[in-house]
């Protein structure tokens, strides 16, 4: 509450609109924070709807998504607020006519601001009635806002203003909304959908019979831009289930990515696998889970993700150009480069396999029987299994 009692102090020493405005500020800030309850108890709750209670059971989770992609940890929404209110403040602002020139308002340590919030409705439409007369040439709005942010002054709740549902949706879109859900359910075509495996990842690693299990995601039978999006959200469960593990050293479950050329293409190309798959790359050897990519086309690839892996075996390359773009991607220099020198001379079916430290070794792998058959039906998979 110190920071109430400074707002306090700077208040009384500064102008009359402005020891009104930040007065009325700290009561609405005080008000906002002696209401708020920690997540865990507001979870625990049977008088909280269970549509808020589910909502806020995800907030840790994104937190932790946040902070796993460069985003500073903070003490904000860790509490929920309920307003008992459409709106968390009455926001107004004032701007020119013609033109793009908002007024602004000063205040001590804040700076300046291009609109004024009042948690009092009435507050904020007489201010608003007071500025248009007192100055005629500015076109002065007010309107309501869901949320707003403190700026570190405060540890921000989780406000029930920010989950109304029918700010984003209206009760007649949602039910035209349902209707075409129900519908796509019922669909003869939409019975596919529904056979098979859940999409649940974690499910998919678990032993099956004492051993451990492969499964097999074929999308053969799908045009370009449906694999792109099938994989794109198998990739993401794929990711979600990774973060949730424990941290270990010890490999528990391998992911291998057949062919992604297209997959991960070079900037600014971004389908929906790649952002999913360059997470992996990053972070899931920390969880325990390795990725194998391959792929024979070694030009339309994004260098700077695949920058990541440790391990990379190189067979035979044809052309200078394929040549040239894995040198480039391995961040070696072309004329002096011992890979390059070796993809020029190792035979059919031999292959540089080069280490995390630099090293390089030559290894032909096993042979292995293969009717080098192509691509497998799902009826001819149905029957290996």
């Amino acid at each position: 509450m110190r920071w109430l009692l400074l707002l306090v102090t700077m208040a009384l020493g500064s102008g009359c609109f402005t020891t009104g405005y930040l007065l009325q500020a700290a009561s609405g800030q005080y008000e906002l924070l002696h209401v708020a309850r920690p997540l865990s108890v507001v979870r625990e709750d049977p008088a909280v709807p269970p549509r808020i209670r589910a909502l806020l059971s995800k907030v840790p989770a994104i937190k932790r998504y946040g902070q796993l992609n460069g985003l500073t940890p903070t003490g904000n929404y860790e509490r929920y607020a309920e307003l008992h209110r459409p709106a968390a403040v009455r926001v107004v602002q004032g701007c020119k006519s013609l033109a793009f020139e908002p007024k602004r308002w000063a205040f001590p340590l804040v700076g300046t601001v291009p609109y004024p919030g009042f948690f009092n409705p009435e507050a904020a439409r007489a201010f608003a009635a007071e500025l248009a007369k007192q100055e005629g040439d500015l076109d002065v709005t007010v309107r309501t806002a869901s949320a707003y942010s403190t700026l570190g002054w405060f540890k921000d709740p989780v406000l029930s203003t920010m989950m109304p549902v029918n700010a984003y949706m209206s009760a007649g879109r949602r039910a035209e909304l349902a209707a075409d859900l129900n519908n796509l359910i019922a669909s003869p075509a939409f019975a596919t959908w529904r056979r098979g495996q859940d999409l649940d990842v974690g499910r998919w690693m678990l032993p099956v019979d004492g051993k451990t299990p492969a499964t097999i995601i074929s999308v053969a039978h799908l045009d370009d831009e449906e694999r792109a999006l099938v994989l794109g959200v198998i990739l993401e469960e794929a990711l979600t289930w990774v973060r949730s593990l424990p941290g270990t050293a010890r490999l528990r479950a391998l992911i291998v990515f057949d062919e992604v050329y297209g997959f991960i293409p070079p900037h600014p190309k971004s389908p929906p696998t790649k952002r999913p798959m360059v997470a992996l790359m990053k972070q899931a050897r920390a969880y325990g889970v390795g990725c194998v990519l391959a792929t024979q086309n070694p030009m339309d690839l994004d260098y700077r993700a695949l920058s990541n892996a440790g391990t990379w075996l190189l067979g035979r390359l044809q052309t200078d150009a394929d040549r040239e773009r894995v040198i480039e991607g391995l961040g070696e220099d072309k004329k002096k480069s011992a890979v390059s020198k070796l993809l020029k001379k190792i035979r059919p079916l031999w292959f540089v396999a080069r280490e995390a430290s630099g090293e390089l070794t030559i290894l032909q792998p096993r042979w292995a029987m293969s009717h080098l058959r192509g691509p497998m039906t799902s009826k001819e998979i149905r029957r290996v299994r």
